[in-house]
């Protein structure tokens, strides 16, 4: 049992009161079935249980012994405590193991309480990890569901004009990759020629260079793969970060597709076979068209390939 502060500052207030009483009422206390003191033991019983009961007992003594000091009577007249004090005294204890047990019902409620407040918080954060879950998921299939609009465009487009498919297929290598620009050349006639491009090369050139002027775009003509930027020795500013070779069946180079402003994070062995496949896709794609339905498509020759290097 602990008696706090609280319930010592309290007894001690009723108590004064009940010393205050005392010294009022000395001419009738006598005649009374029982002190006024107490009073202040019932109170704090009921209250407090049996710390209150405990404090407000001895303060109410004190208070009690000390009136009877002022008003004459003395200690002598406590000495022989009348049975109404007796029966109070009862009452109190019995006031005091009611309050108890109301107060120890009272802490297992608000434990219970507790522990359900406890269980609802919980709950509220797993209904708020359930909803931003089902907000991933349907942000999921709103992707994909974007994704498989995005790969039918292409698809029909890639069944096109040589335009188109080449267009289709830098589309595809620049949403699996991140990269900025872009750009498919064709070879003819030992020449570059642009037949599609996306996106800013730079800030200094808005046009992607010829590709054999592209140290990255030679290096993967000449390795017949998907080479990045940091595969080649020697690149410069103005190259590509990533490119392809585009390869008939019989491995003949039909040209190339370079991108730029390639995230390093994606500058990664998947990103090569995703853009190797992307080639593959457009390599057949143009096959099947003629020279000369490819030739009218491409843009105006720049420099022969016998430049490269």
């Amino acid at each position: 049992m602990q008696i706090s502060r609280h319930i010592l500052r309290e007894s001690l207030l009723w108590s004064a009161v009940a010393f205050g009483l005392s010294l009022v009422m000395a001419p009738v206390i006598a005649d009374q079935a029982a002190h006024p003191g107490w009073l202040v033991v019932l109170a704090l019983a009921a209250r407090y249980g049996t710390p209150g009961l405990c404090a407000a007992t001895v303060f109410a003594a004190a208070a009690t012994a000390l009136a009877a000091l002022c008003t004459g009577p003395g200690l002598a007249a406590l000495a022989e405590p009348a049975g109404s004090d007796l029966g109070a005294a009862i009452a109190g204890v019995i006031v005091a193991w009611i309050a108890d047990s109301q107060l120890w019902r009272t802490g297992v409620m608000a434990s219970q309480v507790a522990a359900l407040a406890e269980r609802a918080r919980d709950a509220e954060e797993s209904v708020a990890r359930l909803t931003e879950a089902a907000l991933v998921l349907r942000a999921q299939v709103d992707r994909t569901e974007h994704s498989l609009a995005f790969l039918h465009d292409i698809a029909v487009r890639m069944e096109s004009t040589p335009r188109d498919s080449a267009e289709a297929a830098l589309d595809l290598a620049l949403a699996r990759t991140g990269a900025r620009a872009g750009v498919v050349q064709i070879a003819s006639d030992d020449r570059c020629r642009t037949l599609a491009s996306r996106g800013a090369w730079n800030l200094d050139e808005l046009m992607p260079p010829p590709g054999q002027r592209d140290r990255t775009a030679w290096a993967a003509l000449k390795r017949r793969r998907a080479v990045h930027a940091g595969e080649v020795a020697g690149v410069r500013a103005s190259d590509s970060d990533m490119a392809a070779p585009i390869l008939s069946r019989d491995g003949h180079a039909l040209g190339i597709i370079a991108l730029r402003g390639v995230p390093l994070s994606t500058l990664c062995a998947a990103s090569l076979s995703d853009l190797n496949i992307v080639v593959s896709w457009l390599a057949h794609a143009l096959s099947t068209r003629t020279t000369e339905a490819i030739d009218a498509a491409a843009g105006d020759p720049v420099d022969r390939l016998a430049d490269a290097g």
